[in-house]
């Protein structure tokens, strides 16, 4: 990473008196106003604001402090033996969650909620295919991530309760787009902005930029497909005459 963009970032957050050696930058105000910023770091390609400041202007330490849970997506710390049971992701979503007597569960309820049929793991593979006991090799970097697998998608059920998280990201559509970019947002887009952020910081950055160059590559088949039917259908609207003419001469 060029220096001078570690700099810039570092003098746009200072502007804003964003301090983000304090644990807590996350829930500023401050920081907060300027958030969605994205930094571009290989043009056309960006990232967003906090995960830039993760990689490349805190400690490892620094950033684990910023987190309120080791399972939350982009926290580095390194799993113990413990950490990477089911058990442990119920008892820390129990210390995370709000107090809230009428929703208040027992972390028995809530490994069961992931284990039992059209629970968590189940529906996982039922509109994402992702099979989390398919995996032969369950090694501890495949229980670290099966464990914030399970926390997320959990807690993201939990904060939209009135939507069905899993079935929105199984059928694409134009209302689940995230527009934050361009300052518009809709439900749906939060949603997909918050997963697609929380996942991105998980992966090597030479993953993450094969992933952006294939998708910019899809879109621009379909950007061509999609100016050859406007032409298409722009010919076919043509007056029958002109149509005619253009019959007899060819």
């Amino acid at each position: 990473m060029s220096y001078i963009f570690e700099k810039n970032a570092e003098a746009f957050l200072s502007s804003h008196n964003v301090d983000i050696h304090n644990h807590y930058y996350k829930s500023s105000e401050n920081y907060l106003k300027v958030k969605d910023t994205r930094i571009v770091i290989n043009s056309p390609y960006s990232m967003p604001l906090e995960e830039f400041i993760e990689r490349y202007l805190l400690s490892e330490q620094e950033v684990i402090k910023t987190y309120e849970s080791i399972y939350e997506m982009g926290n580095p710390y390194k799993f113990d033996d413990k950490d990477c049971e089911d058990i442990a992701v119920a008892e820390e979503i129990i210390l995370n969650e709000p107090v809230d007597k009428e929703s208040e569960k027992t972390i028995e309820e809530i490994v069961n909620n992931f284990v039992r049929p059209r629970g968590l793991i189940d529906r996982l593979n039922t509109y994402l295919g992702i099979d989390l006991e398919s995996f032969p090799n369950k090694d501890k970097k495949y229980k670290r991530e099966r464990c914030k697998i399970l926390y997320l998608f959990y807690t993201l059920e939990k904060k939209y309760a009135h939507t069905n998280v899993l079935m929105l990201l199984s059928n694409p559509s134009m209302e689940n787009i995230d527009n934050s970019f361009i300052g518009m947002q809709t439900h749906n887009g939060e949603i997909i902005k918050l997963i697609k952020e929380s996942l991105e910081k998980e992966l090597p950055l030479a993953t993450k930029e094969k992933i952006k160059k294939d998708i910019a590559r899809i879109s621009k088949t379909w950007d061509a497909v999609m100016e050859n039917a406007y032409y298409l259908m722009d010919f076919m609207y043509e007056p029958k005459s002109r149509i005619m003419y253009t019959q007899i001469i060819s």
